[in-house]
């Protein structure tokens, strides 16, 4: 029986999979903590070869390498984190899913992936003291993540003016009626 494009599941990220707050809320939480063991995990590998004294690691003429897999093992916690703080931001705020908060999502996912992929390709083929060309994706994430963080703040931002021009109860008008 062959399939049409209606039976497919959707991908990921599409307008149709992503309906409200709460669903792309529990998204950003799943891939945040996955990328925080996989920071873990990177943490321990780069703790054991520090420990098992690993000369691709230490010898001298690596100092590039032990420098690029710090910033990968950071830039993935650091950026899961994000995506944490993100998924939390997201159930507690109210309202339509905006294309500011679909828009992070995509650019904050983006950052996960490529920075520390950058840092940690740079520092696995190295160039006498210079990082390998992996370390050209770093630019991209960066660039996505400070969009990412900015369409957060414009959405926050927004909310907090609509909030501002709905009207108030004073405290205590329940019981003066």
């Amino acid at each position: 029986m062959k399939r049409s494009k209606a039976d497919l599941p959707d991908a990921p990220h599409s307008p149709k999979s992503v309906g409200s707050r709460q669903q792309l809320s529990r998204l950003h939480f799943a891939v945040g903590w996955i990328g925080l063991f996989v920071a873990v995990f990177a943490g321990v590998a780069i703790d054991a070869m520090l420990g098992l004294k690993i000369g691709l690691y230490l010898d001298v003429e690596n100092q590039t390498r032990r420098l690029m897999w710090r910033l990968a093992h950071a830039h993935a916690a650091g950026v899961s984190l994000v995506h944490v703080a993100f998924g939390a931001y997201l159930a507690a705020s109210s309202g339509i899913l905006t294309f500011s908060l679909s828009l992070a999502s995509r650019l904050s996912t983006v950052a996960l992936v490529a920075l520390p992929t950058g840092f940690a390709l740079g520092g696995a083929q190295l160039y006498g003291d210079e990082p390998g060309l992996g370390i050209f994706l770093t630019p991209v994430g960066g660039v996505a993540l400070t969009l990412a963080i900015g369409c957060v703040a414009y959405d926050s931002v927004a909310q907090l003016s609509t909030r501002d021009q709905a009207p108030q109860r004073s405290v205590g008008s329940e019981i003066r009626k």
